[in-house]
């Protein structure tokens, strides 16, 4: 383990006390389905996203707020910060499909045209989604309106 606290990699990624306290007032929207009812929407999708319109994730325990997805008790993958010496290299790292074949691409699922974060990349999206203005290569899953 490393011996930077995750405050020291957030702010080493530009998420200082300031931008943690606007996070507290963005709320995540609870997912609006059953977490089973994924397996019936349709196959990934790749494609780029703009993480700005991540509402939400879609895991059995789930933060109140952007603030709290940074917190130990979610975001305890501190490495997600330390592999990039800015934010301009983590972008980067986001667009590059590429990174599918190291670590996977990032999950999301649609429901009624909002995204919400759904298996491998979840400190990958809450990192790129709490810095802001970011897009990554994703794979989208889309509820199938035909099983409502």
């Amino acid at each position: 383990m490393c011996s930077k606290s995750i405050d020291e990699m957030l702010l080493s990624m530009g998420i200082d006390d300031s931008l943690k306290g606007n996070l507290l007032n963005e709320e995540l929207k609870e997912f609006p389905r059953r977490l089973t009812d994924i397996d019936k929407f349709g196959c990934c999708e790749k494609e780029i996203i703009d993480v700005d319109k991540i509402v939400g994730v879609a895991r059995g325990c789930t933060p109140k707020n952007w603030a709290e997805a940074l917190s130990e008790e979610y975001f305890h993958k501190p490495s997600t910060c330390m592999k990039y010496v800015s934010k301009k290299a983590f972008q980067d790292f986001l667009l590059n499909d590429k990174q599918s074949y190291a670590v996977g691409l990032p999950s999301i699922v649609e429901v009624d045209g909002e995204y919400y974060i759904y298996g491998d990349g979840y400190h990958r999206l809450v990192l790129a989604r709490t810095l802001g203005n970011m897009k990554a290569v994703v794979a989208v899953r889309r509820e199938d309106v035909s099983y409502r």
